[in-house]
């Protein structure tokens, strides 16, 4: 008789902690990361004629609103690659000087500023190469779907202005769900706070988990007991 009843109790202790942590789960899945919005970045690239390009090579950036003041100076990466963020649209003018001899102008046309998130776990670690899908303001019409980069962003070029839904998801239980307010402009104009893991959360989990593994235990005490009894 007080086999059968732990042997009950066991199988109750599982079954509980199972249901907690599918509950968990998707309290960690809002809570457990934090976001920050961003704008979009644009890409630029100095290269020789024979397409090889062009490492540490000086690079200077106008604003359409201000030719003649710098907005941005740097220098290519080991690729011949540089990343720029512009604040506004319009032709910009970018300019490669190597030092070599090497010196060319470009005139970019920017239409529109890319917007997204950056997403990161609670000890600020990047959500890393996770899935990302974009929505349509007002919508559970995909409109984007991708991978977040390595330090976690995910950008996209919005079509139309209003509350757009971004969802971040790693595959295990982690995530965020981002809603973005763009403007006329095709800009963010508001921000979704993330939240953290809440404490309370961490230690309801642990006492959970501890939970389930005494039910096990008691649940294959028990079967043992049961076969000796039936073997007699």
């Amino acid at each position: 008789m007080f086999i059968n009843i732990l042997r009950r109790a066991g199988l109750i202790s599982i079954l509980s902690c199972s249901l907690f942590l599918i509950f968990a789960n998707a309290v960690c899945y809002s809570h457990g990361v934090e976001h920050t919005e961003i704008g979009g970045g644009v890409l630029v690239e100095a290269g020789y004629a024979g397409g090889k390009p062009i490492a540490n090579c000086s690079v200077r950036i106008y604003s359409p609103d201000n030719k003649d003041e710098e907005f941005q100076s740097g220098y290519t990466g080991p690729n011949g690659n540089y990343v720029f963020y512009p604040d506004t649209r319009g032709v910009w003018k970018i300019m490669f000087d190597d030092g070599k001899g090497y010196k060319r102008t470009v005139n970019k046309e920017i239409s529109g500023t890319g917007v997204g998130i950056q997403a990161r776990y609670a000890d600020d670690t990047p959500i890393s190469y996770s899935d990302a899908t974009v929505y349509y303001p007002g919508s559970e019409e995909e409109f984007q779907q991708g991978l977040t980069d390595r330090n976690g962003r995910y950008l996209f070029s919005p079509d139309r202005e209003g509350e757009w839904k971004i969802k971040i998801d790693d595959g295990m239980g982690h995530g965020v769900i981002a809603k973005l307010s763009v403007g006329e402009d095709l800009r963010i104009t508001g921000k979704a706070a993330g939240a953290r893991f809440r404490i309370w959360q961490k230690i309801l989990i642990g006492i959970s988990i501890i939970w389930g593994f005494t039910g096990i235990y008691y649940y294959l005490f028990t079967r043992k007991k049961l076969l000796k009894i039936d073997k007699k």
